[in-house]
């Protein structure tokens, strides 16, 4: 896995951590950075069906008014909106690479609708000026 660069083997191991809760002493962890790592390497990522990640995600809007969570509703789909109007690696919004990163998300999603706590993130309060 030389070929990999330093910063990628580094965001795995993070991701494993954050997602998993190992810890680099485990041997879990070490065989789940491995398996991240090859699938980063050799697998071969389609293209992603935008009309597709626009239904899942409205589907999943739905799914949060249907289990009387419309504040989550309004908040994922204004987060949605408003990522998609980003510029990310080319001039004009909604491109191929912004429903890749959606569908990788909703990938990583688990039982979104089973979590109980969530809070709308307050902007942090600027610096106080150094006394």
């Amino acid at each position: 896995m030389a070929a990999l660069s330093a910063k990628c083997i580094h965001l795995s191991r993070q991701l494993v951590e954050v997602l998993t809760g190992f810890t680099p002493d485990e041997e879990n962890y070490q065989r789940t950075t491995e398996f991240v790592l090859s699938n980063f390497k050799y697998h071969r990522f389609l293209s992603v069906n935008s009309n597709n990640t626009k239904r899942k995600l409205s589907d999943l809007a739905t799914k949060f008014r249907v289990h009387s969570l419309p504040e989550r509703a309004e908040w994922l789909e204004k987060c949605v909106g408003d990522f998609l109007k980003l510029s990310l690696f080319e001039s004009f919004s909604e491109s191929e690479n912004h429903y890749a990163i959606l569908s990788f998300l909703l990938c990583l999603s688990q039982s979104p609708t089973s979590h109980t706590s969530f809070t709308v993130p307050q902007p942090d309060p600027p610096p106080l000026p150094p006394a």
